[in-house]
């Protein structure tokens, strides 16, 4: 798909069984590879994804750590940063 904005980019779409099955993808944000949870929704949500995490400066200001996974849901995501911080973020 390439790059979307600056360093963010979608890079694989796989499909992930745990306790219910759901879409798994991977996203480059700030040169780190991020895993995301397609929850109730599919990638064509992770343009809205990249674009939040690129305007959201108040959420992204105050994470300290890099983030390690996403749960993307139709309308927001949450996301977890290493030290096991959650943040939302609204998708519009």
């Amino acid at each position: 798909m390439g790059v979307l904005l600056d360093s963010l980019k979608l890079t694989s779409l796989n499909q992930e069984d745990r306790w219910v099955s759901f879409n798994k993808t991977n996203i480059l944000f700030n040169q780190e590879t991020v895993n995301v949870n397609l929850i109730g929704t599919d990638h064509k949500h992770i343009p809205s994804l990249l674009h939040a995490l690129k305007t959201n400066k108040l959420t992204l200001g105050s994470i300290q750590t890099p983030l390690k996974e996403v749960d993307l849901y139709n309308s927001e995501a949450i996301l977890y940063s290493e030290q096991g911080d959650k943040y939302r973020v609204p998708l519009f």
